[in-house]
């Protein structure tokens, strides 16, 4: 019971850090445009536009990637590939028909 609560706290810690790191990777991205945007000699105004129109090209591939929900084709394509969980798989469906 011990090992399990600790197990149920570990798992959403870790769910909590992946989520942190998404939106570590969007300041990460438009920390990169600010400096790619900043070697140039742009008004003020065009370099927020171009922050701008950088957050929504993001928002519109995340988007995307949820509606064709390419990130679950990913996952199925490498469950096909790996051999530990096709045979949990295969144990599974043995155990259902039984």
């Amino acid at each position: 019971m011990v090992v399990k609560k600790i197990v149920n706290k570990f798992v959403k810690l870790k769910v909590y850090t992946q989520r942190s790191l998404i939106y570590y990777q969007l300041l990460n991205s438009f920390l990169i445009i600010l400096i790619f945007l900043s070697g140039y000699e742009l008004h003020f105004l065009i370099k927020i536009g171009a922050i701008i129109l950088s957050v929504c090209a993001i928002v519109t591939i995340g988007y995307f990637d949820t509606r064709w929900k390419i990130l679950e084709r990913e996952q199925e394509h490498f469950n096909q590939e790996n051999k530990s969980i096709q045979e949990i798989l295969e144990r599974l469906e043995k155990i259902e028909n039984k």
